[in-house]
Parts: structure tokens; sequence; C-alpha cells
């Protein structure tokens, strides 16, 4: 059975079938999370090559998820991380908001 998520395939040129998403949300949390976490290993590995040999930029590899079969470019990627960084400053934000807001109205009281 295909999931909701797995609709859009698309046929290569050697007839496999390849994962494209058109938006990372359709894309599950569990695997987003996952994926992001990769991203973030290969983004220092290719970090560390540009410095290792001298090069302009950092190369960017595609990231490939079996479990899903999801496959991120280099531009995808970037996106995602900027997504998941900007999905964790909110949820920071919104935390500090309901503690300050817990402070004033004397929700907690330490012990007491």
């Amino acid at each position: 059975m295909t999931k909701p998520w797995m609709a859009p395939w698309k046929t290569s040129e050697f007839f496999r079938r390849t994962f494209r998403l058109s938006y990372l949300s359709e894309m599950p949390e569990s695997v987003q999370k996952r994926l992001y976490l990769s991203s973030l290993l290969l983004r220092e590995e290719e970090d560390r090559v540009r410095t290792l040999l001298d090069l302009p930029f950092a190369p960017r590899l595609s990231l490939v998820d079996e479990e899903s079969g999801a496959l991120l470019t280099g531009s995808e990627r970037a996106a995602l991380e900027k997504r998941r960084d900007e999905d964790a400053d909110h949820h920071k934000q919104k935390a500090a908001e309901k503690a300050k807001d817990r402070k004033r109205e004397g929700g907690w009281r330490g012990g007491q």
C-alpha cells in the first residue's frame, strides 16, 4: 500500500523509481529529523574536504534515505537545515514565553 507522502514517484531513464517530494512538509517528522542529523554530519565532512583540498567552495552532495527512499539534493538539504533551525528557534522562544508567563502568574512555586 502506498502511503500518501510516497505518491510523487517519477521514473528515471534507467527505469528506477526515484522518490521526489514537492515539499519537505510532505516528509514525516521522523524522516526529517534523521535526514537533518545526517545532513549536519555530511556538511561537516564537506567543509573538511574543502579545507583539505583548498577548494574555493565546499562540494554539496546529495543525501539519500534508504528507508523512505527520499533523495535530497544540496539545495534541498540547505532548505531542510534552515527550516529545522528556524523551528528550533521558534520552540525556544515559545518555551521562554511560557516560562515568563508562569513566573508572572506565580504558577511555579519552587518546591512549596
